[in-house]
């Protein structure tokens, strides 16, 4: 489990640009996943971006976190578009005045031919590009569409893709870490166990994060299949800060998309 845990610090320590994608169907547990990874790549100073193609539930109100995802992706990459025939092109160059303040894309056409009016050059943007991706239980290709919509390509390279998901779906995107989880493992406990077994450095955070999941899937610990490891995996997360779930009524009743609670002060 410690050299699991090694491969996804590895491949989180190499990336700058880290974007986690949770299903529309997420779970409890996958969702607690999904927010503790976000505030774990926090702490390591990566840019992160936390999406879903569903607005959270108030069910999801109280993971620390919750109040950054997106149901679209950022703009970054500014896009030319215009009619292109490359028997009328000669050349595209770039020219950055001297001031280097104002950049000129020059469009050369073949000698004869006419250039690209103007009203046929259309602007647009396309979402950022990560050097990680996570995607936690997602299950149907067509939950990405409206996300990616803009940059597909994203979902194209398979070395930049890390899914999870339970033991019940699989992921239609193909990556090149694929984990699977037990019949008898759910998101939080094997994302804790991991990091426990890593001897991970966590926040109090994630810590609650991940132990609200870990409530939620042994139903406070009164299941009769509670494991030894279960008791142990929260002793752990409650050592790191760990608070157990107390419901906050006033923070349900108050609960939108557009003002997700608990409030997290972490610059996007």
């Amino acid at each position: 489990m410690q050299t699991e845990f090694t491969t996804y610090q590895e491949k989180i320590g190499k990336s700058e640009n880290v974007l986690i994608v949770y299903g529309a169907q997420a779970s409890f547990s996958a969702v607690s996943l999904a927010t503790s990874l976000f505030l774990w790549c926090k702490d390591l100073k990566k840019n992160v971006f936390l999406t879903s193609p569903s607005e959270p539930t108030v069910e999801f109100c109280n993971f620390v976190g919750i109040n950054k995802v997106k149901k679209y992706l950022p703009k970054q990459n500014l896009v030319i578009k215009m009619p292109y025939d490359e028997n009328k092109v000669a050349k595209v160059l770039s020219d950055l005045n001297q001031e280097k303040n104002e950049l000129a894309i020059i469009i050369k056409p073949q000698r004869g031919c006419e250039p690209i009016e103007q009203q046929e050059v259309k602007l647009t943007y396309q979402s950022a590009d990560y050097d990680l991706i996570f995607l936690i239980g997602v299950e149907q290709k067509d939950e990405l569409n409206r996300l990616f919509r803009d940059n597909e390509r994203m979902l194209q390279n398979k070395d930049k893709l890390i899914t999870i998901n339970d033991f019940a779906s699989v992921c239609p995107i193909q990556a090149q870490i694929v984990k699977q989880l037990g019949k008898n493992t759910s998101y939080a406990s094997w994302w804790g166990q991991l990091l426990h077994a890593g001897e991970a450095t966590i926040g109090a955070d994630q810590a609650s994060n991940l132990l609200m999941g870990l409530e939620k899937e042994t139903a406070n610990f009164s299941r009769p299949d509670c494991s030894p490891e279960d008791f142990e995996l929260a002793a752990w997360l409650m050592r790191q800060g760990g608070t157990r779930h107390h419901t906050d009524e006033a923070a349900s009743e108050n609960f939108s998309a557009q003002h997700h609670l608990p409030k997290v002060n972490l610059k996007v």
